[in-house]
């Protein structure tokens, strides 16, 4: 089946979008977008802006070369995209990428053979943060600075909200950028406490922010779960990123 103009460009987003998280491998079946980097960090599970493939599941796992062939046969002008069908008639064989003079062809997996996927987050969500563009712009000279693998972020007891980061000598960094979070359950549902501490891979989860913020010109709302899955959405796409737990 030829994909339409709106489902490419849902795909191109789509690419675009995962490359920043670094996620690899997808599975795109019933309406649902699955996927989930090497490291098993970021997750992205979305049900909106879901490129329609019709009936026929897809299996990829080599992101970021679709993304490559996309941008070949793009420059040479407007192209479609053909899924063609394997012989069970279930999965996408290979998309075709086509121009008028210009084709690439871009083999798939079948769905079963992208493993560890997630189908959906465990994780209650309790927290909503709110962070400055300009608290994101300040974040990324510091872990340069501080020359850091992980990001804190940090509730203290008055609920006041920190960024921190820690360098191997044990030097700190640490930037207060709200007065407190929103309690996200039901009213009735008071929270134990209002301080909480979560350690995140800076290459996970600095990307995500810098994209979220359009690089810090807006502010960013991301939600913590009650294990610290992070919740961060990047064109319409919702991205979980897990603490480190190391």
């Amino acid at each position: 089946m030829k994909l339409t103009q709106d489902s490419i460009g849902q795909l191109e987003t789509l690419l675009q979008t995962a490359n920043i998280a670094g996620i690899e491998k997808m599975i795109i079946a019933e309406g649902t977008i699955r996927g989930i980097d090497e490291k098993q960090t970021t997750v992205i599970i979305a049900k909106e802006n879901v490129p329609d493939f019709g009936k026929l599941s897809v299996g990829m796992n080599r992101l970021s070369v679709l993304m490559s062939r996309v941008n070949l046969v793009k420059s040479t002008g407007e192209y479609q995209v053909e899924a063609v069908a394997s012989k069970n008639e279930k999965d996408v064989s290979h998309l075709s990428l086509s121009s008028k003079d210009t084709s690439v062809q871009y083999r798939c997996a079948s769905v079963e053979a992208i493993k560890n996927v997630p189908k959906a987050i465990n994780d209650k969500l309790q927290w909503l943060v709110e962070i400055p563009g300009k608290s994101v712009g300040l974040v990324t000279m510091a872990i340069s600075a501080m020359n850091t693998d992980n990001l804190i972020l940090t509730a203290k007891k008055d609920g006041s909200i920190y960024f921190e980061a820690i360098d191997t000598n044990n030097d700190m960094f640490s930037t207060k950028f709200a007065d407190a979070a929103s309690w996200i359950p039901p009213e009735d549902d008071e929270p134990a406490s209002k301080s909480f501490s979560y350690n995140y891979l800076v290459k996970t989860v600095l990307p995500l922010l810098k994209a979220a913020s359009n690089n810090g010109a807006n502010n960013v709302n991301v939600m913590v779960g009650e294990k610290g899955i992070l919740t961060i959405i990047v064109n319409s796409y919702d991205f979980f990123v897990v603490p480190f737990l190391g």
